[in-house]
Protein backbone atom coordinates (compact mmCIF):
# COMPACT_ATOMS: atom_id res chain seq x y z
CA UNK A 1 0.00 0.00 0.00
CA UNK A 2 1.31 3.17 -1.17
CA UNK A 3 1.89 5.97 1.82
CA UNK A 4 1.92 9.37 -0.03
CA UNK A 5 2.79 11.53 2.64
CA UNK A 6 0.43 13.89 1.51
CA UNK A 7 -1.61 16.36 4.02
CA UNK A 8 -5.18 15.93 4.79
CA UNK A 9 -6.38 18.94 4.36
CA UNK A 10 -10.21 20.47 4.14
CA UNK A 11 -11.74 19.31 0.93
CA UNK A 12 -13.58 22.77 -0.08
CA UNK A 13 -10.55 24.54 0.71
CA UNK A 14 -8.13 22.47 -1.98
CA UNK A 15 -11.15 22.73 -4.23
CA UNK A 16 -11.24 26.37 -4.16
CA UNK A 17 -7.09 26.58 -4.34
CA UNK A 18 -7.45 24.10 -7.41
CA UNK A 19 -9.85 26.03 -9.37
CA UNK A 20 -7.85 29.60 -8.69
CA UNK A 21 -4.89 27.88 -10.22
CA UNK A 22 -6.84 26.83 -13.59
CA UNK A 23 -8.35 30.45 -13.71
CA UNK A 24 -8.28 31.32 -17.49
CA UNK A 25 -5.70 28.96 -18.07
CA UNK A 26 -5.97 26.94 -21.78
CA UNK A 27 -8.43 23.53 -22.01
CA UNK A 28 -9.25 23.83 -18.28
CA UNK A 29 -13.01 25.94 -18.16
CA UNK A 30 -14.70 22.90 -17.48
CA UNK A 31 -12.24 22.08 -14.35
CA UNK A 32 -15.59 23.27 -11.64
CA UNK A 33 -17.71 20.54 -12.75
CA UNK A 34 -14.97 18.05 -13.37
CA UNK A 35 -14.05 18.25 -9.37
CA UNK A 36 -17.67 18.86 -8.48
CA UNK A 37 -18.55 15.14 -10.05
CA UNK A 38 -15.50 13.89 -8.06
CA UNK A 39 -16.88 15.26 -4.93
CA UNK A 40 -20.38 13.68 -6.07
CA UNK A 41 -18.64 10.43 -6.13
CA UNK A 42 -17.00 10.21 -3.00
CA UNK A 43 -18.55 12.75 0.13
CA UNK A 44 -15.24 12.34 2.05
CA UNK A 45 -14.66 15.80 3.54
CA UNK A 46 -11.03 15.86 3.62
CA UNK A 47 -8.72 15.68 0.32
CA UNK A 48 -4.95 14.98 0.10
CA UNK A 49 -2.53 17.56 -0.78
CA UNK A 50 1.14 17.75 -1.57
CA UNK A 51 2.86 21.47 -1.56
CA UNK A 52 5.53 22.05 -4.05
CA UNK A 53 7.85 19.73 -6.35
CA UNK A 54 7.06 15.95 -5.55
CA UNK A 55 9.51 13.05 -6.57
CA UNK A 56 8.01 9.36 -5.93
CA UNK A 57 10.70 6.86 -6.39
CA UNK A 58 8.07 4.02 -7.84
CA UNK A 59 5.09 3.42 -9.12
CA UNK A 60 2.00 4.97 -7.96
CA UNK A 61 -1.08 2.52 -8.02
CA UNK A 62 -3.96 4.93 -7.24
CA UNK A 63 -5.71 1.13 -6.22
CA UNK A 64 -2.94 0.88 -3.85
CA UNK A 65 -3.62 3.83 -1.76
CA UNK A 66 -4.25 3.98 2.03
CA UNK A 67 -6.64 6.94 2.14
CA UNK A 68 -10.22 7.05 1.02
CA UNK A 69 -10.10 10.86 -0.53
CA UNK A 70 -12.17 12.25 -3.40
CA UNK A 71 -9.16 14.73 -5.02
CA UNK A 72 -4.95 14.13 -4.22
CA UNK A 73 -3.46 17.43 -5.11
CA UNK A 74 0.08 17.87 -6.25
CA UNK A 75 0.54 21.86 -6.33
CA UNK A 76 4.24 21.61 -7.80
CA UNK A 77 5.64 19.56 -10.30
CA UNK A 78 4.96 15.38 -9.77
CA UNK A 79 7.87 13.42 -11.06
CA UNK A 80 7.16 9.15 -10.60
CA UNK A 81 10.18 7.24 -11.29
CA UNK A 82 7.94 4.56 -12.80
CA UNK A 83 4.76 4.06 -14.05
CA UNK A 84 1.18 5.85 -13.31
CA UNK A 85 -1.62 3.30 -12.90
CA UNK A 86 -5.37 4.10 -12.57
CA UNK A 87 -6.76 0.83 -14.05
CA UNK A 88 -10.26 0.73 -11.91
CA UNK A 89 -13.40 1.62 -14.65
CA UNK A 90 -15.34 3.34 -11.99
CA UNK A 91 -14.74 7.02 -10.66
CA UNK A 92 -14.76 6.93 -7.02
CA UNK A 93 -10.53 6.91 -7.07
CA UNK A 94 -9.32 10.32 -6.21
CA UNK A 95 -9.17 12.74 -9.02
CA UNK A 96 -5.60 13.58 -9.57
CA UNK A 97 -4.69 17.28 -10.41
CA UNK A 98 -1.40 18.56 -10.79
CA UNK A 99 -0.32 22.28 -10.55
CA UNK A 100 2.57 21.79 -12.98
CA UNK A 101 4.48 18.98 -14.91
CA UNK A 102 3.74 15.38 -14.79
CA UNK A 103 6.61 13.15 -15.66
CA UNK A 104 6.89 9.34 -15.57
CA UNK A 105 7.47 6.41 -17.89
CA UNK A 106 3.96 5.05 -19.01
CA UNK A 107 0.18 5.92 -17.62
CA UNK A 108 -2.66 3.91 -17.56
CA UNK A 109 -6.02 5.49 -16.91
CA UNK A 110 -9.22 4.18 -15.73
CA UNK A 111 -11.77 5.85 -14.71
CA UNK A 112 -10.45 8.45 -12.75
CA UNK A 113 -10.50 12.22 -13.47
CA UNK A 114 -6.72 13.72 -14.70
CA UNK A 115 -6.33 17.33 -14.53
CA UNK A 116 -2.52 18.54 -14.97
CA UNK A 117 -1.84 22.24 -15.66
CA UNK A 118 1.32 22.35 -17.11
CA UNK A 119 2.60 18.92 -19.06
CA UNK A 120 2.71 15.62 -19.86
CA UNK A 121 6.58 14.14 -20.21
CA UNK A 122 6.73 10.35 -20.76
CA UNK A 123 9.33 8.21 -21.88
CA UNK A 124 6.62 5.45 -22.83
CA UNK A 125 2.80 5.58 -23.67
CA UNK A 126 -0.19 6.89 -22.40
CA UNK A 127 -2.70 4.04 -22.57
CA UNK A 128 -6.59 4.76 -21.44
CA UNK A 129 -8.63 1.95 -20.17
CA UNK A 130 -12.60 1.00 -20.51
CA UNK A 131 -14.81 3.56 -19.22
CA UNK A 132 -11.39 5.98 -19.10
CA UNK A 133 -12.58 9.34 -16.86
CA UNK A 134 -11.87 12.86 -17.94
CA UNK A 135 -8.33 14.47 -18.66
CA UNK A 136 -7.64 17.80 -19.20
CA UNK A 137 -4.26 19.17 -19.88
CA UNK A 138 -3.41 22.53 -20.43
CA UNK A 139 0.11 22.11 -21.81
CA UNK A 140 1.45 19.57 -23.96
CA UNK A 141 1.78 15.81 -24.17
CA UNK A 142 5.22 14.22 -24.89
CA UNK A 143 5.33 10.32 -25.22
CA UNK A 144 6.16 7.66 -27.24
CA UNK A 145 1.86 7.76 -27.99
CA UNK A 146 -1.01 8.08 -26.79
CA UNK A 147 -3.95 6.04 -26.93
CA UNK A 148 -7.00 7.85 -24.90
CA UNK A 149 -10.46 5.71 -24.61
CA UNK A 150 -12.09 8.67 -23.54
CA UNK A 151 -15.65 8.43 -22.78
CA UNK A 152 -16.57 12.24 -23.77
CA UNK A 153 -14.72 11.57 -27.15
CA UNK A 154 -13.97 14.91 -27.56
CA UNK A 155 -11.42 16.63 -30.37
CA UNK A 156 -7.98 16.27 -28.86
CA UNK A 157 -7.14 19.86 -28.65
CA UNK A 158 -10.30 20.52 -26.49
CA UNK A 159 -8.68 18.69 -23.88
CA UNK A 160 -5.04 18.97 -24.46
CA UNK A 161 -4.50 22.82 -25.25
CA UNK A 162 -0.80 22.24 -26.03
CA UNK A 163 -1.19 19.40 -28.18
CA UNK A 164 -0.06 16.34 -28.45
CA UNK A 165 3.54 15.99 -29.70
CA UNK A 166 3.44 12.44 -30.22
CA UNK A 167 1.81 10.04 -32.18
CA UNK A 168 -1.69 9.27 -31.38
CA UNK A 169 -5.18 6.87 -31.98
CA UNK A 170 -8.29 6.66 -30.09
CA UNK A 171 -9.90 3.37 -29.30
CA UNK A 172 -13.19 4.65 -28.87
CA UNK A 173 -15.34 2.90 -30.65
CA UNK A 174 -12.41 1.28 -33.20
CA UNK A 175 -12.76 -0.78 -35.58
CA UNK A 176 -11.08 -4.44 -35.80
CA UNK A 177 -9.47 -3.39 -38.77
CA UNK A 178 -8.42 0.10 -37.62
CA UNK A 179 -6.46 -1.49 -34.81
CA UNK A 180 -4.63 -3.64 -37.31
CA UNK A 181 -4.11 -0.89 -39.71
CA UNK A 182 -2.48 0.94 -36.65
CA UNK A 183 -0.23 -1.07 -34.62
CA UNK A 184 2.12 -4.05 -34.29
CA UNK A 185 0.06 -7.04 -34.02
CA UNK A 186 1.82 -7.92 -30.53
CA UNK A 187 -0.28 -5.62 -28.54
CA UNK A 188 -3.84 -5.69 -30.36
CA UNK A 189 -6.32 -7.42 -28.22
CA UNK A 190 -9.41 -6.49 -30.64
CA UNK A 191 -13.20 -6.53 -29.64
CA UNK A 192 -14.27 -4.99 -26.59
CA UNK A 193 -10.54 -4.49 -25.22
CA UNK A 194 -8.94 -3.13 -28.36
CA UNK A 195 -5.40 -3.20 -26.87
CA UNK A 196 -3.50 -5.14 -24.89
CA UNK A 197 -2.03 -2.79 -21.87
CA UNK A 198 0.18 -4.92 -20.53
CA UNK A 199 2.01 -5.85 -23.62
CA UNK A 200 1.89 -1.87 -24.20
CA UNK A 201 3.66 -1.17 -20.70
CA UNK A 202 6.05 -3.84 -22.30
CA UNK A 203 6.78 -2.67 -25.43
CA UNK A 204 7.83 0.35 -23.43
CA UNK A 205 10.21 -1.05 -20.95
CA UNK A 206 12.17 -2.76 -24.20
CA UNK A 207 11.88 0.57 -26.10
CA UNK A 208 10.47 -0.45 -28.86
CA UNK A 209 7.24 0.71 -30.69
CA UNK A 210 3.67 -0.30 -31.09
CA UNK A 211 3.04 1.44 -34.13
CA UNK A 212 3.08 0.38 -37.71
CA UNK A 213 4.84 3.29 -38.83
CA UNK A 214 4.19 3.81 -42.75
CA UNK A 215 0.22 3.23 -41.43
CA UNK A 216 0.11 5.96 -38.91
CA UNK A 217 -2.85 8.34 -39.24
CA UNK A 218 -0.63 11.54 -39.18
CA UNK A 219 1.44 10.68 -42.12
CA UNK A 220 -1.79 9.64 -44.50
CA UNK A 221 -2.68 12.16 -47.10
CA UNK A 222 -6.45 12.12 -48.49
CA UNK A 223 -6.39 10.97 -51.88
CA UNK A 224 -7.83 13.55 -54.11
CA UNK A 225 -10.09 11.89 -57.11
CA UNK A 226 -11.93 13.65 -59.71
CA UNK A 227 -15.09 13.43 -59.24
CA UNK A 228 -17.58 11.75 -61.63
CA UNK A 229 -19.26 13.46 -64.64
CA UNK A 230 -22.92 12.23 -65.35
CA UNK A 231 -23.61 12.86 -69.21
CA UNK A 232 -27.64 11.84 -68.62
CA UNK A 233 -28.92 10.64 -71.91
CA UNK A 234 -33.09 10.28 -72.29
CA UNK A 235 -34.11 7.08 -73.75
CA UNK A 236 -37.59 8.70 -74.55
CA UNK A 237 -37.17 9.15 -78.49
CA UNK A 238 -35.40 6.33 -79.10
CA UNK A 239 -38.54 4.34 -78.40
CA UNK A 240 -42.56 4.15 -77.40
CA UNK A 241 -44.18 4.59 -74.47
CA UNK A 242 -47.34 2.45 -73.33
CA UNK A 243 -49.13 0.90 -70.61
CA UNK A 244 -46.43 -1.42 -68.54
CA UNK A 245 -49.04 -4.13 -68.62
CA UNK A 246 -49.49 -4.52 -71.62
CA UNK A 247 -46.38 -5.98 -71.53
CA UNK A 248 -46.99 -9.00 -69.19
CA UNK A 249 -47.36 -11.95 -71.21
CA UNK A 250 -44.22 -10.82 -73.71
CA UNK A 251 -41.88 -10.48 -70.40
CA UNK A 252 -42.88 -13.58 -69.08
CA UNK A 253 -42.16 -15.59 -72.32
CA UNK A 254 -38.97 -14.34 -72.90
CA UNK A 255 -37.87 -15.24 -69.44
CA UNK A 256 -39.32 -18.93 -70.18
CA UNK A 257 -37.85 -19.09 -73.54
CA UNK A 258 -34.39 -17.67 -72.76
CA UNK A 259 -34.24 -19.96 -69.54
CA UNK A 260 -34.95 -22.61 -71.44
CA UNK A 261 -32.46 -22.03 -74.47
CA UNK A 262 -29.76 -21.01 -71.01
CA UNK A 263 -26.12 -23.17 -71.66
CA UNK A 264 -27.08 -23.74 -68.16
CA UNK A 265 -27.66 -26.98 -66.53
CA UNK A 266 -30.10 -25.96 -63.70
CA UNK A 267 -31.26 -22.46 -64.73
CA UNK A 268 -33.41 -21.00 -61.71
CA UNK A 269 -36.61 -19.00 -62.14
CA UNK A 270 -35.78 -16.53 -59.99
CA UNK A 271 -36.42 -14.13 -62.72
CA UNK A 272 -40.76 -14.04 -63.53
CA UNK A 273 -41.44 -13.42 -59.66
CA UNK A 274 -40.12 -9.62 -59.57
CA UNK A 275 -41.41 -9.09 -63.18
CA UNK A 276 -44.77 -9.63 -61.47
CA UNK A 277 -44.16 -7.35 -58.66
CA UNK A 278 -43.28 -4.58 -60.43
CA UNK A 279 -46.26 -5.19 -62.85
CA UNK A 280 -48.21 -5.61 -59.56
CA UNK A 281 -46.52 -1.96 -58.29
CA UNK A 282 -46.53 -0.38 -60.96
CA UNK A 283 -49.65 -1.38 -63.11
CA UNK A 284 -50.88 1.62 -63.93
CA UNK A 285 -47.32 3.58 -65.22
CA UNK A 286 -45.90 3.56 -68.19
CA UNK A 287 -42.61 1.76 -69.77
CA UNK A 288 -40.15 3.00 -72.55
CA UNK A 289 -40.04 0.28 -74.84
CA UNK A 290 -36.80 -0.03 -77.25
CA UNK A 291 -36.19 -1.84 -80.15
CA UNK A 292 -33.66 -4.24 -79.80
CA UNK A 293 -30.09 -2.95 -81.44
CA UNK A 294 -30.72 0.41 -79.63
CA UNK A 295 -27.62 2.27 -78.58
CA UNK A 296 -27.60 5.17 -75.84
CA UNK A 297 -24.77 7.91 -76.32
CA UNK A 298 -24.54 8.55 -72.41
CA UNK A 299 -25.51 7.50 -69.33
CA UNK A 300 -28.94 5.90 -68.26
CA UNK A 301 -29.83 7.47 -65.02
CA UNK A 302 -32.64 4.78 -63.82
CA UNK A 303 -33.79 6.47 -61.48
CA UNK A 304 -37.79 7.80 -60.57
CA UNK A 305 -36.32 11.46 -60.68
CA UNK A 306 -34.70 11.10 -63.93
CA UNK A 307 -36.62 13.90 -66.33
CA UNK A 308 -37.35 11.08 -69.09
CA UNK A 309 -39.49 9.19 -66.13
CA UNK A 310 -41.42 11.85 -64.14
CA UNK A 311 -42.47 13.47 -67.43
CA UNK A 312 -44.52 10.37 -68.45
CA UNK A 313 -44.64 8.28 -65.66
CA UNK A 314 -42.36 5.76 -66.58
CA UNK A 315 -41.10 3.09 -64.51
CA UNK A 316 -39.81 1.01 -66.62
CA UNK A 317 -37.60 0.95 -69.91
CA UNK A 318 -37.81 -2.71 -71.95
CA UNK A 319 -35.47 -3.25 -74.88
CA UNK A 320 -36.75 -6.06 -76.96
CA UNK A 321 -33.10 -7.15 -78.35
CA UNK A 322 -29.84 -5.87 -77.60
CA UNK A 323 -28.69 -2.82 -75.73
CA UNK A 324 -25.88 -1.18 -75.80
CA UNK A 325 -25.06 2.15 -73.31
CA UNK A 326 -22.16 4.15 -74.26
CA UNK A 327 -21.62 4.99 -70.88
CA UNK A 328 -22.90 3.75 -67.40
CA UNK A 329 -25.62 3.06 -66.11
CA UNK A 330 -26.31 4.41 -62.93
CA UNK A 331 -29.07 3.50 -60.16
CA UNK A 332 -27.91 5.13 -56.73
CA UNK A 333 -31.39 5.41 -54.76
CA UNK A 334 -31.28 2.57 -52.38
CA UNK A 335 -35.03 2.03 -52.05
CA UNK A 336 -36.39 1.90 -55.56
CA UNK A 337 -35.83 2.72 -59.47
CA UNK A 338 -37.51 2.07 -62.76
CA UNK A 339 -37.03 -1.37 -63.77
CA UNK A 340 -34.84 -2.45 -66.97
CA UNK A 341 -35.48 -5.61 -68.74
CA UNK A 342 -33.49 -6.44 -71.75
CA UNK A 343 -34.25 -9.25 -73.93
CA UNK A 344 -30.63 -9.60 -75.81
CA UNK A 345 -27.41 -8.38 -74.23
CA UNK A 346 -26.69 -5.70 -72.37
CA UNK A 347 -23.27 -3.60 -72.83
CA UNK A 348 -22.20 -0.64 -70.97
CA UNK A 349 -18.86 0.49 -69.43
CA UNK A 350 -20.29 0.55 -65.50
CA UNK A 351 -23.59 -0.77 -63.90
CA UNK A 352 -23.59 0.61 -60.61
CA UNK A 353 -27.36 -0.69 -59.06
CA UNK A 354 -28.70 -0.29 -56.49
CA UNK A 355 -32.89 -0.06 -55.21
CA UNK A 356 -33.85 -1.11 -59.39
CA UNK A 357 -34.68 -4.02 -60.60
CA UNK A 358 -32.68 -5.38 -63.84
CA UNK A 359 -33.25 -7.90 -65.83
CA UNK A 360 -31.00 -8.51 -68.98
CA UNK A 361 -31.93 -12.47 -70.60
CA UNK A 362 -28.70 -12.16 -72.72
CA UNK A 363 -25.20 -11.35 -71.41
CA UNK A 364 -23.86 -8.68 -69.41
CA UNK A 365 -20.61 -6.95 -70.92
CA UNK A 366 -19.52 -4.38 -68.87
CA UNK A 367 -16.16 -2.91 -69.64
CA UNK A 368 -15.66 -1.89 -66.36
CA UNK A 369 -17.15 -2.53 -63.11
CA UNK A 370 -20.86 -4.11 -62.10
CA UNK A 371 -21.89 -2.67 -58.77
CA UNK A 372 -24.45 -4.13 -57.04
CA UNK A 373 -25.96 -1.85 -53.37
CA UNK A 374 -28.63 -2.97 -50.63
CA UNK A 375 -30.53 -5.61 -50.51
CA UNK A 376 -33.81 -3.65 -51.64
CA UNK A 377 -32.64 -4.15 -55.54
CA UNK A 378 -31.96 -7.08 -57.64
CA UNK A 379 -29.83 -7.89 -60.72
CA UNK A 380 -30.79 -11.24 -63.08
CA UNK A 381 -28.61 -12.35 -66.01
CA UNK A 382 -29.74 -14.88 -67.96
CA UNK A 383 -26.37 -15.59 -69.93
CA UNK A 384 -23.05 -15.00 -69.28
CA UNK A 385 -21.84 -11.83 -66.99
CA UNK A 386 -18.50 -10.37 -67.76
CA UNK A 387 -17.03 -7.71 -66.51
CA UNK A 388 -13.58 -6.16 -64.94
CA UNK A 389 -15.36 -7.30 -61.26
CA UNK A 390 -18.79 -8.32 -59.94
CA UNK A 391 -19.16 -6.43 -56.26
CA UNK A 392 -22.18 -7.35 -54.39
CA UNK A 393 -22.39 -5.10 -51.63
CA UNK A 394 -25.25 -7.05 -50.13
CA UNK A 395 -27.11 -7.27 -52.93
CA UNK A 396 -29.47 -9.93 -54.77
CA UNK A 397 -27.13 -11.25 -57.57
CA UNK A 398 -28.04 -14.22 -59.93
CA UNK A 399 -26.23 -15.38 -63.07
CA UNK A 400 -27.69 -18.31 -64.80
CA UNK A 401 -24.15 -18.41 -67.35
CA UNK A 402 -20.54 -17.53 -66.43
CA UNK A 403 -19.73 -15.30 -64.60
CA UNK A 404 -16.33 -14.14 -66.26
CA UNK A 405 -15.15 -11.64 -63.61
CA UNK A 406 -13.71 -11.64 -60.15
CA UNK A 407 -16.68 -11.53 -57.87
CA UNK A 408 -17.15 -10.80 -54.18
CA UNK A 409 -20.25 -10.76 -52.01
CA UNK A 410 -20.90 -9.38 -48.57
CA UNK A 411 -22.00 -12.73 -47.54
CA UNK A 412 -18.80 -14.78 -48.39
CA UNK A 413 -15.79 -12.09 -47.95
CA UNK A 414 -14.43 -9.12 -45.61
CA UNK A 415 -14.14 -6.30 -47.79
CA UNK A 416 -11.10 -4.96 -46.50
CA UNK A 417 -9.28 -7.91 -46.72
CA UNK A 418 -9.92 -7.94 -50.65
CA UNK A 419 -9.81 -4.04 -51.43
CA UNK A 420 -7.65 -1.05 -51.23
CA UNK A 421 -8.57 1.97 -48.89
CA UNK A 422 -9.00 4.27 -51.16
CA UNK A 423 -12.37 2.88 -51.71
CA UNK A 424 -13.70 3.07 -48.10
CA UNK A 425 -15.59 6.85 -47.19
CA UNK A 426 -14.49 6.27 -43.89
CA UNK A 427 -11.50 4.16 -42.43
CA UNK A 428 -14.03 2.77 -39.48
CA UNK A 429 -16.12 1.39 -42.31
CA UNK A 430 -16.10 -2.16 -43.23
CA UNK A 431 -18.14 -1.92 -46.49
CA UNK A 432 -17.03 -0.03 -49.32
CA UNK A 433 -18.44 2.90 -50.98
CA UNK A 434 -19.72 2.50 -54.02
CA UNK A 435 -19.13 5.72 -55.85
CA UNK A 436 -15.74 5.77 -54.70
CA UNK A 437 -15.15 2.31 -56.27
CA UNK A 438 -16.29 3.84 -59.86
CA UNK A 439 -13.97 6.78 -59.47
CA UNK A 440 -10.95 4.85 -58.23
CA UNK A 441 -11.17 2.42 -60.94
CA UNK A 442 -12.47 5.63 -63.53
CA UNK A 443 -9.38 7.30 -62.44
CA UNK A 444 -6.82 4.41 -62.71
CA UNK A 445 -6.31 3.70 -59.29
CA UNK A 446 -5.76 -0.57 -58.29
CA UNK A 447 -9.35 -0.92 -56.09
CA UNK A 448 -7.91 -4.11 -54.83
CA UNK A 449 -5.80 -5.18 -52.07
CA UNK A 450 -1.84 -5.54 -54.00
CA UNK A 451 -2.41 -8.83 -52.93
CA UNK A 452 -5.59 -9.54 -55.20
CA UNK A 453 -4.45 -7.46 -57.80
CA UNK A 454 -4.44 -10.21 -59.99
CA UNK A 455 -8.39 -10.04 -59.73
CA UNK A 456 -8.14 -6.32 -62.06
Amino acid sequence: MHDLGAQKLDVKKVKDRILKCCKNKPGLSDVAQIVDMALEFNKCKFALAWEGNQHLSSTLDLGQIKEDAPILACFGDLKIDGDFFSRYHDDWQPMLFIDGTLTCNNIVKGGMFLVVRGDINLTGYYVGDNNEGYLRVSGAFNGAGFVPRLRDKLPTEEYIAGGVKAKSFSIVDCSDHQLKKYFVPEVIAGGWSAVNIDEIINFAKAGKSIWKERNHPESETKLTLPPLVERPADPTNLGTIGPLTKLKEELLSAITAALQASKSNNPVDCFSEFVNHELETHGQENAIVLPGGTKLDGDLILENFAPWAGQSKVSAIVCLGDLEVAGDILNKTLEHGPMLFVKGSLTVNSLHKAGSTVIVLGDLLASELVIGEYNDGLLRVAGDLKAAALLSLDHDCYVAGETKAPYFHSDDCIWRDHLSEHVFSDDADDCPDAGLLLRCFKAGLPIFELSGSEHQ
